[in-house]
């Protein structure tokens, strides 16, 4: 269930982790100080030029937060090198059979997309992520709290089919932004103690933001972000789902910002399409690239100093 001021807190969180490098979270910035940390946050990367990356924080109320951060852009690093293989890693929507714990408790509730799923799969083990959460003791919480934008928002998700058994089913909360689809139609999302995935998730969606609908439609080439892998359109992907309650913000120029009802999600991205299609590409492409940023529309809409 959407909570105003968790979401907003978390929201700031999957910003701050975009700062996030090899033993550093930048603690400077206006973001991080809204999440109300206690301590010091503890960093994690992996991949190939660290693309994957997440920090662990912990509430004066005995809580965790764990931030995943987006794909990389040019906003977050002048490496290319890094933000073609975080692009192309995100683009992979082969099958992935999901495991969830060991031995004889090892479960498989079904599919994932394979990029994401190898992104986080390599910050828990290589990464170090799953041994620090047991070694915390992360049982020990009074609860997790998980967030992220974009691919962020994808291993947030898969994240917590991790961190519920391994807390041994303390309270957990998941929201994400502009977060694409990562589950396979027919995914089992029962947590165990009778918790569902779904009913512990909020999503928020940005009326012009096109990445949570990835990958139900064609993609044309990027051929301008100098990334070979990109040069070529990635065609869509069908079978992959959603989870959780979704919170559709949109905008009008007379009304501000609003929070469509579910009735109504549909034809507030048909007019977001006709909106669009009335500007030159160029314009276009900006809008929806401002539209997807976590420092834009989505913290603005939360209508706060």
């Amino acid at each position: 269930m959407a909570d105003s001021d968790r979401d907003y807190r978390l929201l700031n969180a999957s910003i701050a982790a975009s700062s996030v490098k090899k033993d550093f979270v930048d603690k400077s910035t206006k973001f991080y100080e809204r999440i109300q940390l206690v301590g010091e946050p503890r960093a994690f990367v992996s991949g190939e030029r660290d693309i994957n990356a997440c920090f662990v924080g912990e509430t004066g109320d005995n809580g965790l937060i764990i931030a995943f951060r987006g794909t990389l852009g040019s906003e977050d690093t002048g490496d290319k090198d890094a933000i073609c293989l975080d692009w192309t890693q995100g683009r992979d929507y082969a099958d992935e059979p999901w495991t969830v714990g060991s031995g004889p408790a090892t479960q498989r509730p079904g599919n994932v997309a394979r990029g994401f799923a190898t992104a986080l799969k390599s910050l828990w083990n290589e990464g170090g992520l799953g041994s620090y959460l047991t070694n915390l003791p992360i049982g020990r919480k009074s609860y997790i709290w998980i967030t992220g934008h974009s691919k962020g928002g994808a291993m947030a998700l898969l994240a917590a089919t991790l961190t519920f058994p391994e807390s041994l089913g303390k309270p957990h909360i998941v929201v994400t932004s502009g977060q694409p689809k990562v589950l396979k139609a027919g995914f089992r999302t029962d947590l165990g103690n009778r918790v569902d995935l779904g009913a512990i998730t909020t999503r928020y969606q940005f009326q012009y933001d096109v990445v949570p609908d990835v990958p139900d439609f064609d993609i044309p080439p990027m051929s301008d972000t100098g990334c070979q892998a990109l040069d070529s359109p990635f065609p869509a992907v069908q079978g992959f789902i959603h989870v959780g309650e979704l919170v559709f913000n949109t905008y009008k120029f007379e009304d501000g910002y609003a929070v469509a009802p579910a009735d109504g999600i549909v034809a507030a991205k048909i007019e977001a399409a006709a909106n669009l299609a009335r500007l030159s590409p160029y314009d276009a492409s900006a809008v929806r690239g401002g539209a997807h940023n976590p420092r834009g529309d989505y913290l603005v809409a939360f209508k706060r100093p």
